[in-house]
C-alpha cells in the first residue's frame, strides 16, 4: 500500500521544477522576439517554472521548451487564425486543454509531456 502512495508522489516531484519563481508564459510570449522565420520564439529554461499559457492571433509561433515545465493553471497555449504553433521539450501539467488550435493553424507537437490535463492537444 505505501508503494501505491510513494509513487506517485515521486512521480509529481520529478515533473515540477526546482525552481520555486514562477514566470508567467504569457510575459514570454508579449516579450518574445521573431527568430528562425517566427513571428515569436518563447526560448524557455530548463529549470525554470512556467505558469498559466497565451494566446496567438495569425501568427507564426515557435515554443523551445528545453524541458522547462508549464503549469497552465487550468488554461493553456491557445492559437486562432492562420498561423503555425510548433511547440518541442515541454512538459505541460493542470491545463484544460494544453494546447488548442484552430483548423487553420498548422501545428507541430514533440517531445511534450502532458500530465494532468483535461486534453493534451485539442484541434
Amino acid at each position: 500500500m505505501i508503494k501505491q502512495t510513494i509513487v506517485p508522489f515521486l512521480l509529481l516531484f520529478s515533473i515540477l521544477p526546482v525552481n520555486s519563481g514562477a514566470i508567467p508564459l504569457d510575459s514570454v510570449f508579449q516579450t518574445a522576439p521573431p527568430l528562425a522565420g517566427y513571428d515569436k520564439v518563447l526560448i524557455l529554461q530548463p529549470n525554470q517554472l512556467y505558469t498559466g499559457g497565451f494566446i496567438s492571433f495569425n501568427q507564426t509561433v515557435a515554443v523551445w521548451g528545453n524541458g522547462a515545465t508549464i503549469d497552465l493553471q487550468g488554461s493553456g497555449i491557445i492559437a486562432v487564425g492562420k498561423g503555425i504553433l510548433d511547440v518541442d521539450g515541454c512538459v505541460f501539467v493542470n491545463g484544460a486543454a494544453a494546447i488548442n488550435v484552430s483548423d487553420e493553424v498548422k501545428t507541430t507537437v514533440s517531445n511534450c509531456v502532458f500530465y494532468r490535463n483535461t486534453y493534451g492537444v485539442q484541434h
